[in-house]
C-alpha cells in the first residue's frame, strides 16, 4: 500500500515537477521575449534619434539607410508601421531636390516623436509585464521544491536546467541594459532620467556634451535647479511651472519648444525637447526628457528669412524696374510720334510724373541763341524753379555732367533752382552730338534721389534728348527742303502745297483771299552794274521787308529768281492792294551797302488777283496775278495792278 501511495506520490510529485518545470519555463521564455522586446524598444528609440540628426544634417543616403533599419526593428508591431509608412513619405520629400522645407521637416520631427513615445510606453508596459512574470516564475519554483522533496535529484537537475535559463535571461537582460547605453551615448538627442524628485538619474553622452558636463557629472543632480531654472530673457522659471514636473504629476507626454537649457558655462543652449512619464506598476516613477540642440536650426531659419526678405526686395525692385523700362518704352514711342518739340516737351513731362512719383520736375531747352535756358515742360506741384536762366547757373549744363544736391545751403547748387523749397534737386544735362540741348530737371522735399533713381532719371533724359534731337534735325530738314537758302522766304513747292490748302479752307469758309505776285525793277540791269553779290544783298534785303509787313498767316514766297509772290488768306482785293502799296514804299527806302559803299536801291512791280473772282484754284490765280504783274510791268513799272476779269476769263 504504501509503495503504491509512494509510487502514486512519486507520480504526483513527477507531474507536479513537470507542471511546475513546465509553468516556470513558460514564464522564463516571456521574461526573455520581453527583454527581446526592450532591445528592439531601445534599438528604436536609437535609430529614431539618428534619423532625426541625418534629417537636420541633409545627409540624404545614410538617412534612407537609417529608416530601413528602424522599419526592420520595428516589423512586427502594425500600428507603428504605418507611422512608418507615412515617415517614409515624409522622408522621400525631405530628401528631394527641394527637401529644405521647415514644415516637412517639422512634420518628420513630430512623427518621430510618435514612434519614440510608443517605445517608451511599450518599455514602460514591459517593465511591468517583466516583474510579474519573474514572481510567477519564483513562486513556481518554490512550490515544486516542496512537493518534490522525495525527488530531490529529479527536482534537482530540473532546477539545475532551469535556473541556468534564469541566468542566461539575466545575461542577456545585463547585455541589453548595455548596449542600451551604448546606443544612447551615440545618440545625437540629448537623454536625460529623472526620479520622482527630479533628481537625474542617467544622462547619455550627447546630453552631458550639449550642456557641458563632464561624464556622470549630472547624476544626482536636481535636474530643474541646474539646467532650466531661468528663461531666455533671464526671468526666473519657477518649478512649478517646469514642464518636466507637469509631466510626472499628469502623465501626459509634453511637446515644448522656445525655451533654453542653460549650459555649464552659463550660455543658454536654445532647445526643443519632448517629456515623457515613466510608469512602473501602474504609478509614475519618474520622466524621461530627449532633447535637441536648436540654435544651428535657428540660425539657418534667420538666414532663410534674411535671403528670403533679400529675395523679396529685388523681386520688388525687378517688378519697378520693369515698370520703369515700360514707361520709358513709352517715352520713346510717344516721342517718336511727336508732330513737334513743343509737344514732345509736354508728352515727356506727363509720363515723367508718373515715372518719378513723389517729384516735380521740368525740361528746359537752350535758346537758339545759346545765351538763356527756358522751361519748355514741367510737372509736380512743388516745381517752382526759375522759368529763364543763364545756361553757367546750371552745374549740370558746366560740367556736361549729372549733379545732384541734397542740402538747401550747398555752395554748388543750381543757381536756377534757389528759389525753389525742396532740398534734393537733380539736373541732367541734355546733350546731342557734343551738343547741349538744355537739361531735365529734378526736385523733391522727401524723396531722396539713389542710385537706381539716378540712372533711371540719365535713362529718361536720353530718351527725351535723342527725341528732340530728331525732332530738330527733322524741323532743319523740312526748313531746308521748304525756304529759299538766300532769302529766307518760302520756296515755290511750299507756296504751290500752302495754295492748296489755304484755298480748301477758303471755300469751306466763305472767306476772301488774295495773292500778289512781285518782280523788282530792272534787276538784271543791277547785277550788271553792281555785281551777283549786290544783287543777293538786295533780295535778301527785300525779302526781310517783306517777312516784316505781312501778317502771320500770311505766305511770302520767292517764286523764283527776282519774282516773288504773297497769298493773303482772309483778304479781299482792296484789302491786298494797300498791303502791296505798302510794300513797296517800303521797298523803295531799302538802300544796300557793299564794302561801305552805298548802292542805290530799286523798286518793284507788283499783280494782284483775288478768290473767287479771277480764277478758281490756285494755278488760275497765280496766272491772273501773273498777267496783272505783266500789265503793271507795261504800263512804266514801280506800280499795282489788278487782275482784268475780262482777261482771266
Amino acid at each position: 500500500m504504501m509503495r503504491k501511495y509512494a509510487i502514486w506520490g512519486f507520480v504526483l510529485a513527477a507531474a507536479a515537477v513537470i507542471g511546475v518545470g513546465w509553468a516556470s519555463k513558460r514564464e522564463i521564455d516571456r521574461l526573455a521575449s520581453g527583454f527581446e522586446a526592450e532591445l528592439r524598444s531601445y534599438q528604436a528609440m536609437a535609430q529614431s534619434g539618428r534619423i532625426r540628426s541625418l534629417a537636420r544634417a541633409g545627409a540624404r543616403e545614410e538617412l534612407l539607410r537609417a529608416f530601413e533599419q528602424l522599419r526592420l526593428t520595428l516589423s512586427d508591431d502594425a500600428n507603428q508601421q504605418r507611422r512608418l509608412n507615412r515617415l517614409g513619405r515624409m522622408i522621400d520629400s525631405l530628401a528631394g531636390a527641394h527637401a529644405q522645407t521647415t514644415d516637412v521637416a517639422e512634420s518628420v520631427f513630430v512623427l518621430l516623436d510618435e514612434i519614440e513615445i510608443e517605445e517608451q510606453n511599450k518599455l514602460t508596459r514591459r517593465s511591468g509585464d517583466a516583474a510579474r512574470t519573474a514572481s510567477g516564475a519564483f513562486r513556481a519554483l518554490s512550490v515544486g521544491a516542496g512537493v518534490t522533496l522525495a525527488t530531490i535529484a529529479w527536482s534537482c537537475v530540473f532546477a539545475y536546467r532551469h535556473v541556468r535559463a534564469a541566468r542566461h535571461a539575466e545575461m542577456s537582460l545585463a547585455e541589453l541594459q548595455q548596449n542600451t547605453e551604448s546606443i544612447l551615448s551615440v545618440a545625437g538627442q540629448g537623454v536625460c532620467h529623472f526620479d520622482a524628485a527630479g533628481r537625474i538619474v542617467y544622462a547619455n553622452t550627447a546630453a552631458e556634451h550639449l550642456l557641458g558636463y563632464e561624464p556622470g557629472e549630472l547624476v544626482g543632480r536636481k535636474g530643474h535647479e541646474l539646467l532650466h531654472h531661468s528663461r531666455a530673457d533671464g526671468s526666473p522659471y519657477p518649478v512649478e511651472d517646469c514642464p518636466i514636473r507637469g509631466t510626472m504629476e499628469t502623465g501626459k507626454v509634453q511637446r515644448i519648444k522656445g525655451e533654453v537649457y542653460w549650459r555649464k558655462d552659463g550660455a543658454a543652449l536654445p532647445v526643443e525637447y519632448v517629456c515623457t512619464p515613466i510608469r512602473k506598476a501602474g504609478r509614475i516613477t519618474g520622466g524621461l526628457v530627449t532633447f535637441a540642440d536648436v540654435s544651428a536650426r535657428d540660425r539657418t531659419l534667420h538666414e532663410l528669412q534674411k535671403a528670403n526678405a533679400h529675395l523679396t526686395r529685388s523681386m520688388d525692385e525687378l517688378r519697378r524696374r520693369n515698370i520703369e523700362i515700360q514707361r520709358l518704352g513709352e517715352i520713346a514711342e510717344m516721342l517718336q510720334i511727336s508732330r513737334g518739340m513743343s509737344e514732345a516737351c509736354r508728352i515727356a513731362a506727363s509720363i515723367s510724373s508718373d515715372l518719378f512719383p513723389g517729384c516735380s520736375g521740368a525740361i528746359c531747352l537752350i535758346s537758339a541763341s545759346r545765351n538763356i535756358v527756358e522751361v519748355s515742360a514741367q510737372w509736380g506741384a512743388q516745381y517752382n524753379g526759375e522759368a529763364v536762366f543763364a545756361p553757367d547757373t546750371c552745374w549740370a549744363l558746366r560740367r556736361g555732367k549729372l549733379h545732384a544736391t541734397a542740402d538747401p545751403q550747398a555752395v554748388d547748387r543750381c543757381g536756377h533752382t534757389l528759389g525753389s523749397s525742396a532740398p534734393n534737386h537733380l539736373c541732367v544735362p541734355m546733350i546731342a552730338q557734343g551738343d547741349a540741348m538744355g537739361v531735365f530737371h529734378l526736385s523733391s522735399e522727401n524723396v531722396a534721389f539713389s542710385e537706381p533713381r539716378r540712372r533711371l532719371a540719365v535713362a529718361a533724359s536720353e530718351q527725351v534728348t535723342l527725341a528732340l534731337a530728331n525732332l530738330r534735325l527733322q524741323e532743319t530738314l523740312r526748313q531746308q527742303s521748304i525756304r529759299d537758302p538766300l532769302t529766307g522766304l518760302f520756296n515755290r513747292r511750299y507756296l504751290e502745297e500752302s495754295f492748296e490748302r489755304e484755298l480748301r479752307r477758303t471755300h469751306r469758309r466763305q472767306t476772301p483771299l488774295s495773292v500778289a505776285m512781285m518782280d523788282i525793277d530792272h534787276f538784271k540791269r543791277f547785277n550788271d552794274a553792281f555785281g551777283h553779290e549786290a544783287g543777293d544783298a538786295m533780295l535778301r534785303e527785300i525779302g526781310q521787308v517783306l517777312l516784316a509787313s505781312v501778317r502771320s498767316e500770311d505766305i511770302v514766297c520767292r517764286y523764283g529768281g527776282e519774282e516773288l509772290a504773297v497769298i493773303m488768306p482772309n483778304a479781299a482785293i482792296e484789302d491786298a492792294c494797300g498791303r502791296v502799296e505798302s510794300i513797296r514804299d517800303l521797298v523803295k527806302r531799302v538802300n544796300v551797302s557793299l564794302q561801305g559803299q552805298s548802292v542805290g536801291g530799286v523798286t518793284i512791280s507788283a499783280g494782284v488777283a483775288a478768290y473767287p473772282e479771277h480764277g478758281a484754284d490756285w494755278k488760275a490765280l497765280l496766272h491772273a496775278a501773273d498777267l496783272a504783274l505783266y500789265a503793271a510791268k507795261k504800263n512804266g513799272r514801280d506800280r499795282a495792278e489788278v487782275a482784268d476779269l475780262a482777261a482771266t476769263t
